[in-house]
């Protein structure tokens, strides 16, 4: 039975900053949420490719946009854009391509050990 839990981004359990943005990592109920914040100018390909050496993102993402506007170009050229309010669901091989002025904030869940349904 799982147990109730409580976590806040004011203690997160792991924080990364990457060129234009950061990400915030809270653990919870066998799976994360994170929080993460790009800054106007921000795109994967300028400033996450290098770090994570592959040419487009691989991990799955549950996302929860609050605010700005987030393009998202997947590997097979297809492309949506998210804003406030929406959620997406993406599946590994896009980059994520802030073409927007505005600051962009951003929520997801990434289960562990479950994909997408």
């Amino acid at each position: 039975m799982q147990e109730t839990e409580h976590r806040s981004f004011a203690a997160p359990d792991e924080s990364r900053d990457f060129p234009n943005g950061r990400a915030e990592i809270v653990k919870i109920g066998g799976g994360e949420v994170g929080r993460l914040v790009f800054e106007p100018g921000w795109r994967w390909s300028n400033d996450v490719r290098p770090i994570a050496g592959t040419d487009s993102c691989q991990a799955p993402h549950f996302q929860y946009h609050v605010s700005g506007r987030l393009a998202i170009l997947m590997d097979d050229g297809s492309q949506i854009e998210a804003g406030p309010g929406d959620v997406t669901s993406l599946l590994g091989g896009r980059r994520r391509a802030g073409r927007h002025r505005r600051l962009v904030r951003s929520e997801q869940l990434r289960p562990v050990g479950r994909r997408p349904t």
